[in-house]
């Protein structure tokens, strides 16, 4: 069983996930990330896309999106697009989004 983790900050928290990140993808060839939306993880974000990550292996999912355009101010995939994807390189065909038009 994985031992839960306590973190007494936000940012601590962020850097404690990036850390996990980076362990997987020197495991496994491909990483799979589930993001939910919100402004919750904006930190988070904000972190990850300045971190020197090998973004080719990692797919992205948005498993949380609300029923908007994708560039409606309400988009969860517009506030990772905006704190995160135009951050790093990389392929569009990693980036899973709901797409509901």
């Amino acid at each position: 069983m994985t031992p839960i983790k306590i973190f007494e900050t936000e940012i601590s928290m962020s850097i404690g996930a990036i850390d996990i990140i980076k362990s997987e993808l020197q495991r496994k060839k491909k990483v799979s990330i589930a993001f939910s939306g919100g402004k919750t993880p904006i930190t988070f974000f904000q972190l990850l896309a300045v971190d020197n990550i090998n973004w080719k292996n990692i797919n992205i999912f948005l498993v949380d999106e609300r029923w908007v355009p994708l560039d409606h101010r309400d988009s969860n995939y517009g506030l990772i697009n905006m704190f995160l994807l135009k951050h790093i390189t990389i392929p569009g065909e990693n980036i899973h989004h709901i797409d509901y038009s």
